[in-house]
């Protein structure tokens, strides 16, 4: 348990960003973890290495989803608070 909190902590601070530092989702507590949802029901990480914003969306585009930046996301499943991501 104290794992699991531990790796929950660690993404909640992690500011989300490609090699050269440009972010994918605000920076902050919240709102981090780059993840392509189909109606904020279904919700997975990008199929493919993003470099920037606009690459983001158009991953999540081939996959029929939409760009969004969220807090807790449970892959496959449903993300809570979530947001749109940084406009390309």
């Amino acid at each position: 348990m104290k794992i699991l909190s531990a790796i929950f902590l660690i993404g909640m601070f992690a500011v989300t960003s490609n090699a050269q530092g440009e972010p994918l989702c605000q920076p902050g507590l919240l709102y981090t973890q780059p993840t392509c949802c189909i109606m904020e029901l279904r919700c997975t990480p990008p199929t493919s290495s993003v470099s920037n914003p606009a690459e983001f969306r158009a991953a999540c585009a081939r996959q029929g989803a939409k760009a969004m930046c969220c807090s807790v996301p449970i892959p496959g499943v449903l993300s809570l608070l979530c947001q749109d991501a940084i406009d390309a």
